[in-house]
């Protein structure tokens, strides 16, 4: 059984990490991508605490395109009869922790938060898929992600190249 398109689920929780190769800047750290998920009371609770702190480039991610994130992975791996609208979106709650990659302070730059959004949306279909794993193999599942080519360029600058691509089924 399940209300708002999450399914019931025994108790328990699961974790799923990711990382970004980089915030942005050539020779930066991997930024973390952590969540924690289960379900409470037919409400599945998405934690991103433990995601990596802010960053001082535009990878950063409003708490609107977090959300936005958590709703498209869960409709991509429940099924596309889930209808995007306010009964989803009251069945799936995000933890976040102000000054971190996914509730940034102002004045944090926000421009290329598409890629820190589409590692989330993987971190999240990981992560479903270990809470309900026989879900996971009956359907395929729609993953966003980005394809950097890197290469120099004739005044000797590294130049990169993003392919951008949504795949589903």
């Amino acid at each position: 059984s399940r209300r708002g398109g999450v399914p019931d689920v025994a108790g328990g929780r699961v974790e799923a990490e990711g990382f970004l190769d980089d915030h942005g800047f050539e020779g930066s750290a991997p930024v973390r991508v952590h969540a924690t998920v289960g379900v409470e009371d037919g409400v599945l609770v998405v934690d991103l605490t433990g995601s990596a702190d802010e960053v001082p480039s535009g990878m950063n991610v409003p708490v609107s395109s977090a959300h936005a994130a958590a709703y498209f992975a869960v409709r991509a791996f429940v099924g596309p009869e889930v209808p995007m609208n306010a009964g989803l979106a009251s069945r799936v709650r995000l933890v976040l922790r102000e000054g971190s990659l996914f509730h940034p302070r102002f004045p944090a730059a926000l421009s290329a938060r598409h890629l820190a959004v589409q590692r989330l949306t993987d971190v999240l279909v990981e992560a479903l898929s270990a809470l309900l794993p026989a879900r996971s193999t009956d359907r395929a599942l729609c993953v966003g992600f980005a394809t950097e080519l890197c290469g120099r360029d004739g005044f000797g600058w590294n130049r990169r190249l993003s392919i951008m691509a949504k795949v589903s089924a």
